[in-house]
């Protein structure tokens, strides 16, 4: 397996060649075979937490999209689980007045949804209206966003637009209609490497 490299972009899409990815100093994402984000295609990444699914976003494919942002004229609308920890701030805000709340869509009181879903709807709103007016396609990365907004009704404002959307989830889809998966699991270990590391081996699945 070669060592993979920053190849160009297909004109119409993205493409990231199949290689060996050193993303960080302990964490190695081996894709078998390239994989292809084709225009108005749905692809969900899916496995254990700490195999790389935020980085393969972040260091592999961010990359590519910005390349075909300049290239194609897309705009590129990313949701990022960094909101997380303004989710557990509250959480704890809540516990220290005696209200303990649970995991996922209960873990924050109604009117911090009501705005979190409004703020995405207004952004879905914006982002349509532009690629309406210039003719341009969308790029919708959402990593874990079911976690404290609703995806659908964001999908919805986006209806009769070419959207091409990625997002990483661990449980079931926040989003209904066929999802292509790109599976995450733990690769066997290099015992030339000297060190510990998490090698990663990604696989597409229908």
């Amino acid at each position: 397996m070669i060592r993979a490299e920053n190849t160009p972009s297909s004109r119409s899409g993205i493409h990231i060649d199949a290689g060996v990815y050193p993303v960080y100093e302990h964490l190695v994402i081996r894709l078998p075979e390239p994989v292809d984000f084709p225009p108005g295609s749905r692809t969900a990444l899916t496995g254990d937490n700490g195999l790389g699914k935020t980085s393969f976003l972040r260091e592999i494919l961010s990359p590519r999209i910005l390349e075909a942002r300049e290239r194609e004229g897309l705009l590129l609308c990313w949701l990022d689980q960094d909101f997380l920890p303004q989710c557990h701030t509250v959480r704890a805000w809540m516990a220290a007045r005696g209200r303990a709340l649970s995991d996922g869509r209960d873990a924050l009181p109604p009117e911090a949804w009501s705005e979190a879903d409004a703020a995405l709807r207004a952004l879905a709103g914006g982002l349509a209206e532009a690629a309406r007016c210039q003719g341009r396609g969308i790029f919708l990365v959402s990593d874990e966003t079911g976690i404290f907004a609703s995806l659908p009704p964001v999908i919805n404002l986006l209806d009769g637009i070419s959207l091409t959307l990625v997002v990483v989830s661990h449980g079931p889809l926040p989003l209904s209609g066929h999802f292509r998966r790109l599976l995450f699991s733990r690769d066997s270990p290099d015992p030339g490497s000297g060190r510990p590391e998490i090698r990663t081996v990604v696989r597409l699945t229908s």
